[in-house]
């Protein structure tokens, strides 16, 4: 079975973009604001190529590589497990004004 699907929130944050990127680019920082995050390692880090590995409160972990990294933006990684299909995910065009 084959899937397309795709998730989008938009919600506005008090916080400077600096502030804001300062959270999102900081190595380890999904045990800080993912709500089923168990651990958040970091392989290398920052940048394109950068990887991580996230373990969820289940015992699920996947391994996050990072294909694009546009500083103060966004950025845009691959995510799975060590092995199989992985997903894309990204957190492009993060300040983007409605």
């Amino acid at each position: 079975m084959k899937y397309n699907q795709s998730v989008q929130v938009v919600k506005q944050i008090n916080a400077t973009e600096e502030e804001i990127w300062g959270v999102i680019s900081q190595p380890g920082h999904l045990e800080l604001t993912h709500p089923f995050s168990k651990t958040h390692s970091t392989i290398s880090w920052p940048g394109i190529g950068a990887k991580d590995v996230l373990t969820y409160l289940s015992g699920l972990r996947y391994e996050r590589y990072f294909t694009d990294w546009n500083e103060g933006k966004g950025y845009m990684l691959l995510i799975g497990g060590r092995e199989g299909k992985k997903s894309n995910g990204s957190l492009g065009d993060i300040f983007r004004r409605e």
